[in-house]
């Protein structure tokens, strides 16, 4: 049964596109018959099933497809072959373009920016600010090239997610932290300041990494150890237990899991 119609007022976006707004036509979770919803480009952007919306002045355009129980608020825009389902909410000036699949309960918002391959379910919470290039016209994106967010990861601040780079269990990533090449943060980890993994670095269980802190090269940081300062570990360190790593280099098959 049909559930909102498209009507004549519409806008125009920067590449010429037109979305127009839609209206509902019946009651449903807390729509009700007559709500001014959001815009959409075509009609199959939003489904006519199930209790999904979008409101206010959010836009999907292009193949978007929202669907399920997913809502889609205030100013946010899903553009190109993203899918919003399940329950997902996607709010404030978030924008998500390209492939990207938002599920489960997760919910993303402030100044989000998701792009190309991007995959957030379960109770993922993604409230992000992304950076601007040099004009300062350009969003650069906080998430993309297939980074994985889930479980009840949350990120929040400037986070720079890439390179099938995931953040699961109950990881916490805030600030300007950075995980690219397949850099992993899982447990209840905690990743803060500007904290940098890449080339297979994982950090999980209670691990603390902070300050400039650099791991790559399969290092692995555990337990309850904690990271900071300008750290830098490379190439097969292992740091567990209560280990205690402030403005040290670690290279090679070094193991540490006390502090020294």
């Amino acid at each position: 049964m049909q559930k909102f119609v498209l009507l004549t007022q519409g806008i125009r976006l920067d590449d010429g596109r037109t979305v127009k707004r839609i209206m509902a036509v019946r009651d449903f979770a807390n729509v009700k018959k007559g709500d001014i919803g959001g815009f959409v480009e075509w009609t199959s952007n939003l489904s006519q099933c199930g209790n999904c919306w979008i409101a206010d002045n959010a836009i999907a355009a292009g193949w978007t497809r929202v669907s399920g129980d997913a809502l889609l608020k205030d100013h946010a825009r899903c553009d190109g072959y993203v899918l919003a389902y399940d329950r997902a909410v996607i709010g404030d000036d978030a924008v998500l373009e390209g492939r990207v699949a938002v599920s489960g309960d997760a919910k993303i918002g402030l100044f989000s920016y998701l792009k190309d391959g991007v995959v957030v379910r379960d109770h993922a919470t993604i409230f992000c600010r992304c950076r601007f290039s040099n004009s300062g016209k350009t969003r650069v994106p906080n998430l993309c090239e297939q980074a994985t967010v889930c479980d009840y990861a949350k990120l929040e601040g400037r986070i720079s997610m890439s390179g099938t780079s995931t953040a699961d269990g109950h990881a916490t990533l805030r600030d300007n932290v950075r995980l690219r090449e397949n850099g992993y943060a899982g447990g209840h980890s905690v990743l803060e300041g500007q904290a940098h993994l890449f080339g297979s670095a994982k950090v999980i269980d209670h691990a603390h990494i902070s300050g400039r802190s650099k791991l790559s090269g399969n290092v692995l940081a555990a337990g309850r150890s904690v990271i900071k300062g300008k750290s830098l570990l490379l190439c097969n360190v292992y740091v567990g237990g209560t280990a205690i790593i402030e403005n040290e280099t670690l290279s090679g098959d070094m193991y540490r899991t006390r502090t020294s």
